[in-house]
This record gives C-alpha cells, sequence and structure tokens, in this order.
C-alpha cells in the first residue's frame, strides 16, 4: 500500500507515482537469512521465492480528488480509500456517471421522480428522486 500525505499537490502525486509504479513492477525474491547473527549456518535460512510484484493488488491511501484518482488509475493502482465523494457529499456535491450534481441547488427541488443516476443500481438512487433528496439536505436531515 502506498500512502500517506504524498506530494504538496495533485501534479507532485502524479510525479511520485510515476516515479514509484515502475519500481513496483520489478521482481523480487522474497525469504533468505532469517537470522541475521552474520553466521553463514544453513539450518535458520527460510527458501527464497521469486515474488512477481506485478500479480500483487496496489492500494493507494488517502487521495481526495477526482484528477488524482484518475491519474492513481493511469499510473496501475487498483484499489484506493478516498474521504473525497464522503466529504463533498456532507456539502450536497453528488457524483454520477455524467458529472457532479449539486443537490442543494434550488433547480432539484421540483424534479419529482428523476433519478440521482439512472445507470446507479445502489439503493439511494433506486429509492428517492432528487427533489427528495433536494428536502432532505435543505432540512438537514440524514438519508
Amino acid at each position: 500500500a502506498i500512502g500517506g500525505s504524498l506530494g504538496k499537490d495533485g501534479g507532485e502525486l502524479m510525479e511520485l507515482l510515476e516515479w514509484m509504479m515502475p519500481l513496483l513492477n520489478e521482481n523480487v525474491v522474497e525469504g533468505g537469512d532469517s537470522n541475521d547473527d552474520g553466521n553463514d549456518d544453513d539450518d535458520n535460512t527460510a527458501p527464497t521465492v521469486p515474488v512477481d510484484r506485478r500479480s500483487k493488488p496496489r492500494h493507494l491511501l488517502g487521495i481526495a480528488d477526482e484528477p488524482s484518482i484518475l491519474g492513481a488509475v493511469k499510473n496501475g493502482i487498483d484499489t484506493m480509500d478516498s474521504c473525497y465523494p464522503t466529504r463533498i457529499a456532507r456539502h450536497g456535491t453528488l457524483l454520477t456517471r455524467k458529472g457532479k450534481i449539486h443537490i442543494k441547488s434550488g433547480k432539484h427541488s421540483k424534479e419529482y421522480g428523476v433519478p440521482i443516476d439512472e445507470e446507479c443500481g445502489c439503493s439511494t438512487c433506486q429509492r428517492y428522486d432528487r427533489a427528495y433528496l433536494w428536502h432532505l439536505f435543505k432540512a438537514k436531515e440524514p438519508v
């Protein structure tokens, strides 16, 4: 896993990923002498096993915006966790396949029967329309 605050901004994060990802593609050998006392006795030597890092998942921790997510995927990251979707949703912005929806905007107050994302199968998109979510945000009620 790669994590922490990598770089001061998204550009620096992408530079670091471009530098690190080739290193993660190199095969390594795990194992060897588990007794690091300087003796050459083979009694405490674990077998060496070649490891293909390309077959291992690559997880990125703590990225926080759409460009970083897209850049991480392009650089070979398989999975990631991010506070970004939760943080912006808390303030009334929803992410859909067609872009962001600012649900607190008054234009959504009368969108009865209009789904959040027509292609999404999640319970929120299936159960609630934009007008109802607009009401919940304006009333400061949880979904």
